[in-house]
């Protein structure tokens, strides 16, 4: 794999060149709308818990945790929508790129739906590497005779939980280098395969290229980090105006309550709002080109 030409290629159809794609560019329209309905849904969600704090009820931990579930709840809709549009996303770059595709439907969206998941669980059960799994279990094993050891022993029930600690992270990398081999699977799904030989293919295409899929994905993490943090500035400076403003009047102790439930806070989200939609494809074509990078290689 040639690091330097395939984040060129990635990095100019990703961030512009897919706006001449005319489903791509309806398909960001369609999201910015989802994304800005959602927003207004969450603005009228925090005025009305607005007027709470506003009221001076005291119990903050109580009003922050019920708003907090009313926005899972709201989230939950826009999750299932945005899980559709990554697979059309999807679906259309392999088309344009002349690769095979499957069609979506319920059995097919609900294991796009689902992938995620299954490759969390393949990846932290070393399914693809079962002798790995064997240093998962000698940490959790040392962490609980450590545990154990320690009423007895102190000093020694701490080295043996260090030592388990110490495992546990070996296996949390492995665990990790073992995802970025599963990270391919939803794509290799898209395609027509079946579950598990999405999975197969994702392991199969990522071999020896754990490292390069590493740079790509700092290297676009940064670019997005930028373009979201260019966005972010008015609401930033707000809050730290607004978090001085407390501070003097010696309210620090609710600056973070106050913020989260401010009108003029939120409104100032807006413009993440507007590019959350493009970001998504942005990610999504990233992926998906590494993809078809990585197997035509």
């Amino acid at each position: 794999m040639n690091l330097g030409r395939s984040i060129n290629e990635i990095f100019k159809f990703s961030l512009i060149d897919f706006l001449k794609n005319k489903e791509l560019k309806k398909y960001l329209i369609f999201l910015t709308i989802i994304y800005v309905i959602f927003f207004v849904c969450y603005i009228m969600t925090t005025g009305f818990y607005y007027n709470f704090v506003a009221n001076q009820i005291t119990n903050y931990v109580q009003v922050i945790s019920d708003f907090t579930l009313l926005i899972i709840i709201i989230s939950i809709p826009l999750g299932l929508v945005i899980t559709f549009f990554e697979y059309k996303i999807i679906e259309e770059l392999l088309k344009a790129k002349k690769q095979k595709n499957a069609k979506i439907d319920f059995i097919r969206y609900v294991k796009f739906l689902f992938m995620p998941l299954i490759m969390t669980l393949y990846a932290a059960l070393s399914l693809f590497k079962i002798k790995f799994l064997l240093i998962g279990i000698i940490a959790v094993l040392l962490v609980i005779i450590g545990t154990i050891i320690s009423l007895a022993n102190i000093l020694l029930g701490i080295i043996v939980l260090l030592l388990g600690l110490l495992t546990g992270l070996i296996y949390f990398a492995i665990f990790i280098y073992q995802f970025i081999r599963l990270s391919m699977a939803q794509v290799a799904l898209v395609e027509g395969r079946g579950l598990i030989n999405a999975l197969e293919e994702s392991w199969k295409v990522t071999k020896n290229n754990v490292l390069n899929i590493i740079v790509v994905g700092i290297v676009f993490f940064i670019i997005i980090y930028i373009i979201t943090m260019i966005f972010t500035i008015p609401s930033i400076i707000y809050s730290i105006a607004y978090s001085f403003t407390l501070a003097i009047e010696s309210q620090t102790e609710m600056m973070s309550s106050v913020l989260l439930f401010d009108p003029m806070y939120n409104l100032l989200m807006l413009p993440i709002y507007l590019i959350a939609g493009y970001i998504l494809i942005v990610q999504t074509n990233v992926i998906t080109l590494l993809y078809l990078i990585l197997k035509k290689k």
